[in-house]
C-alpha cells in the first residue's frame, strides 16, 4: 500500500516538472496578441512591422503640403506573397532629371519599399512615370505571368482624333523576390480605338518592348493572360497617402 502511494507521488512530481519545462519556453511577441517561440528560426517577424513605413509616408505628405501638391497615392501590398507587405507610392515631384540630363518641371514618380531583417529597404526610388501635363492617368497592377508575380506601373493618355481616340502610354514591369527586384519589361505603346474605347484599330497601333518593335495585339494578348489586378490608381481618391497613414 505504501509502495503504491509513493509511486503515485513520484508520478505526479515528474509530471509537474515536465509541465513546467514546456510552459517556460521563451516566446517573442510579434504584435500585441501574436507570439512565436524563439526556437522558430524560420518565422518572418517583419509581417507586423508596417509601422516602420510611417515616417516615409509622413515625409512625402509633408513635402507635398509644403509645395501645395495634392497628388499622392499609396498602398501596402504583399506583392511576392512572402508574408511581408511592400509600400508602393505614386506622387508628384518637382524638377525631375533623367539620366540623359533632360529635366522636367513636375512629374508623377513612383517608389517601392520593403522590409528586410526588421529594417526598411528602398527597392525603387522616385522613377518617373509621366509628366504632369495634359490628362494622363497612372496605375499600379500585380500581374501573373505563368506563375511569376510581376509589378507593373502604367500610365496612359487619351487624345481625340477625327471620330476616334488615340491612347498612348507606357508600362514599367518588374519582378520581385523578397528584396531582389528586376526590371523585366519597358513597354511603350499607342493605339487608335473607337470613340467608346470598345474596339481597337490594330492597323494604327504600335508597341516597343525593351526597345524592340512588336504588334500591339501580341502585347495585349500577353497582358490579358497575366490577369492584371489594379492595386493603386490616380483616379481612386480613397488610396491617397493621407488615407494610408492611419493604417500604418
Amino acid at each position: 500500500m505504501k509502495r503504491s502511494f509513493l509511486l503515485v507521488l513520484v508520478t505526479l512530481f515528474m509530471f509537474s516538472i515536465l509541465s513546467g519545462c514546456s510552459d517556460s519556453t521563451s516566446k517573442t511577441p510579434i504584435s500585441s496578441d501574436v507570439y512565436v517561440n524563439d526556437t522558430d528560426a524560420d518565422v518572418n517577424t517583419d509581417i507586423a512591422d508596417n509601422s516602420l513605413y510611417k515616417p516615409i509616408v509622413e515625409e512625402i505628405i509633408s513635402a507635398q503640403q509644403s509645395k501645395g501638391f495634392a497628388l499622392s497615392y499609396g498602398t501596402i501590398y504583399d506583392v511576392d506573397s512572402n508574408g511581408v507587405d511592400e509600400l508602393i507610392m505614386m506622387y508628384d515631384k518637382d524638377n525631375v532629371s533623367l539620366q540623359g540630363g533632360e529635366s522636367y518641371g513636375s512629374c508623377m514618380v513612383y517608389s517601392v519599399y520593403t522590409l528586410k531583417d526588421g529594417e526598411v529597404e528602398n527597392l525603387i526610388n522616385e522613377e518617373m512615370l509621366y509628366v504632369l501635363a495634359g490628362g494622363p492617368q497612372g496605375e499600379v497592377s500585380v500581374l501573373n505571368d505563368n506563375g511569376q508575380t510581376l509589378l507593373g506601373f502604367k500610365y496612359s493618355e487619351i487624345d481625340p482624333l477625327n471620330n476616334t481616340l488615340y491612347t498612348e502610354g507606357k508600362w514599367d514591369i518588374y519582378s520581385l523576390n523578397d528584396a531582389d527586384i528586376k526590371n523585366e519589361k519597358e513597354v511603350e505603346y499607342g493605339y487608335e480605338s473607337s470613340s467608346d474605347l470598345s474596339t481597337i484599330i490594330y492597323s494604327n497601333s504600335e508597341v516597343t518592348i525593351n526597345g524592340s518593335s512588336d504588334k500591339y495585339e501580341n502585347f495585349e494578348k500577353w497582358l490579358n493572360g497575366c490577369n492584371p489586378q489594379v492595386i493603386l490608381s490616380t483616379t481612386d481618391e480613397s488610396l491617397t497617402l493621407e488615407n494610408l497613414l492611419p493604417k500604418l
